[in-house]
């Protein structure tokens, strides 16, 4: 079974759910309820203040669907984080935003006014009216996460609403949004709980019984307002023997999360919530993993006291003692950020720094067995084991080259330390595609030499011959931009036996140029032939990127021999087959093919529509061949007798070429 490699933690994408001791707060919705034009609503407060709990009993007072995101540290990269939002608003328009998750496959992103139009546009093609909410946004700290959001907020589509939840007040205009009345804010003081409000708190969940009135205004008076200090007063006062007197203010701190609720809780209890605190989310079999639990912490004595994960899990969820639901089916769970943030403290007190290496260690171990890659190698890092990182990265990268996610690739790459990127062959293989497919062949020919030397001080063995082959490929590769058509043929050939199958991407680049130097030797029958055999065998156990990078080889005999009806006929085929994998360098590879064979032909409409594709997607093709397409077009339009348009086009491409990524092709163009 193929997975993709790049997997969204689904989690994240679920609204939270309300406890069901909520206190109703009608004021606050009739608030939020009395501008609902407005597309801007921002909650700021410090942790614990119910934030999040506003923003869903607000929400579920409403008939209108939300996209949520809850927010971490993992999404403080534009990239990362525009893919969660996209799939945020897949959840309730799953055939939306196809245009904006294009854009994020290349290795460079476009610029943030481009991100932004497409966002909008495809927002604006939304039937019903939505809410978007970005929860824990403080988070995130990245200019340009903060530029793009800035800009939609400029110009969101009437059908929209975006909620910003934080501790912080986000670097946004905030004077401007507000003085425009393009925003409504909810503040500390605003979340305060009034002393009814508290009141009605603690009779729900400790019992009028044992509320003497003096103890509800010791409550009202330490905590107040904060929601969070209420539920850890509520929780102390059902212990069988709560505290008496005066409650200092200082119980409402990190000292009073852990003496009061912490050290209460029995010892299973107590190692769970220590020891699970590393984890960002957690289920039921991560837990038992991360434990590890001898005999001692299994038993604690009292047969009513929990002790397998499970049934630990549901006493937290039950007890309201800071565990977030983070699915429908109650499998995965968060600690509320302020508490994680607490036990994280007393770990580091308790606990040897080897004692935390090992909880991280086994974190990975699972993680990664279970596909969660990304974070096992988070965890890996964390635990200090930087070779078991390597490896996961070794392990997996074929996969995300199967799949031409190079700018995922390039991410866990950058998370390694660079001495020992030095060290590792298939490191250094890994980040020389990144670079090739950046910067173009010519960059890599430098780093060739120093993978070479590693592999041969290292004993030939059986396993290390793919590398070799992934080797081989690349010099097969710059054997054929020097038009040395037998060397090309050569390297290619002896790639291509020691390539496994599961390297689809490599297999295909190492067919593509043995192909193309049997074209330079005059031997370009023979390759042809077996191109065109290979693609009528059944792939279907393969990546697409396989038969896809066959087809580029195909289609570029074809353009060279002048077969333009051919090459119609296998582009299209090319452009179903890439549509469907969503890689979006094939698609826009294979409309170039066919705008190009439609144009020599005189077909002057249907090359007009190919390229005009290729142009509204600029972002899609490779960065260097976008003024191709472009001249192709002007030209089009030129024997059309369109000079108009012609002349726009160029001053499109003269525009598409001032920033990055396309500095050197503005280069050539200023000459």
């Amino acid at each position: 079974m193929r997975t993709k490699p790049f997997a969204l933690l689904r989690t994240k994408l679920h609204q939270p759910r309300l406890s069901p001791d909520l206190v109703p707060r009608p004021h606050l919705i009739e608030y939020l309820n009395h501008n609902p034009h407005r597309p801007l609503t921002l909650i700021v407060a410090p942790a614990g203040f119910g934030k999040t709990t506003l923003a869903v009993e607000w929400l579920q007072s409403r008939t209108q669907p939300v996209a949520w995101l809850s927010l971490d540290q993992g999404d403080d990269e534009l990239r990362h984080f525009l893919r969660y939002v996209l799939a945020a608003l897949q959840t309730i328009f799953p055939d939306s935003m196809s245009d904006s998750l294009s854009l994020l496959q290349g290795l460079e992103l476009p610029p943030v006014d481009y991100l932004r139009t497409i966002f909008i546009n495809e927002l604006a093609a939304a039937a019903q009216n939505f809410t978007l909410v970005l929860d824990d946004l403080y988070l995130v700290q990245t200019p340009s996460i903060y530029q793009f959001l800035e800009k939609v907020i400029d110009y969101l589509p009437e059908q929209a609403h975006l909620v910003l939840i934080s501790r912080l007040d986000p670097p946004l205009p905030l004077a401007r949004l507000r003085a425009r009345g393009q925003m409504t804010d909810v503040r500390t003081g605003d979340l305060r709980f009034r002393p009814t409000e508290i009141a009605a708190f603690l009779e729900q969940t400790v019992g009028r019984e044992r509320l003497p009135a003096e103890g509800i205004a010791a409550v009202v008076e330490q905590t107040e307002g904060w929601a969070a200090g209420v539920r850890l007063a509520s929780l102390s006062l059902r212990r069988p023997s709560p505290p008496t007197g005066t409650m200092r203010a200082d119980q409402y701190a990190m000292s009073y999360l852990l003496d009061e609720v912490l050290l209460q809780q029995p010892a299973p209890i107590r190692a769970f919530l220590l020891q699970t605190a590393i984890l960002d989310r957690f289920c039921k079999s991560l837990c038992e993993v991360i434990l590890h639990r001898n005999a001692a912490e299994q038993g604690s004595g009292d047969p009513h006291t929990p002790t397998s994960s499970q049934a630990i899990i549901a006493y937290l969820d039950q007890a309201n003692l800071f565990v977030v639901p983070l699915d429908d089916e109650q499998q995965w769970y968060r600690y509320h950020h302020l508490f994680q943030e607490s036990l994280k403290h007393r770990l580091q007190a308790e606990y040897s720094p080897t004692d935390i290496a090992a909880l991280h260690r086994r974190a990975s171990h699972w993680l990664a067995e279970q596909g969660y890659i990304e974070e096992a190698i988070d965890h890996a890092l964390a635990a200090g084991e930087t070779e078991q990182a390597a490896r996961l990265v070794e392990q997996h990268r074929h996969t995300l080259l199967n799949y031409e996610e190079m700018a995922t690739l390039s991410r866990w790459l950058a998370k390694l330390p660079e001495a020992l990127l030095e060290q590792r062959p298939a490191l250094l293989l890994a980040r020389i595609w990144v670079t090739k497919l950046r910067y173009g062949a010519p960059a890599i020919i430098d780093l060739i030499a120093p993978v070479e030397a590693l592999l041969q001080a290292q004993p030939q063995t059986v396993e290390h011959e793919p590398l070799w082959g992934e080797l081989y490929t690349l010099q097969s590769e710059l054997s054929y931009f020097q038009s040395d058509g037998q060397q090309t043929i050569r390297l290619g050939r002896q790639a291509l036996e020691l390539l496994p199958p599961h390297q689809a991407f490599i297999r295909g680049t190492a067919m593509m140029f043995w192909a193309g130097g049997h074209r330079l030797v005059g031997q370009g029958d023979v390759a042809e032939q077996l191109l065109t055999e290979l693609l009528q065998q059944d792939h279907q156990q393969q990546p697409p990127v396989y038969t896809l990078r066959l087809y580029v080889a195909l289609n570029t005999f074809y353009l060279i021999r002048a077969n333009f009806h051919r090459l119609i006929q296998t582009a299209t085929q090319q452009i179903k087959l890439a549509e469907k994998a969503k890689l979006v360098t094939q698609v826009s590879w294979a409309n170039h093919y066919c705008g190009h064979a439609h144009y020599e032909l005189n077909k002057l409409t249907a090359a007009a529509h190919y390229y005009s594709i290729l142009i509204q997607h600029p972002y899609g093709v490779l960065h260097s061949d976008f003024n191709v397409p472009s001249y192709a077009l002007a030209l089009t339009y030129q024997a059309q007798g369109h000079l108009d348009r012609a002349n726009e086009i160029l001053d499109h491409l003269a525009d598409m070429t001032s920033p990055q990524p396309f500095s050197l092709l503005a280069e050539r163009l200023q000459v």
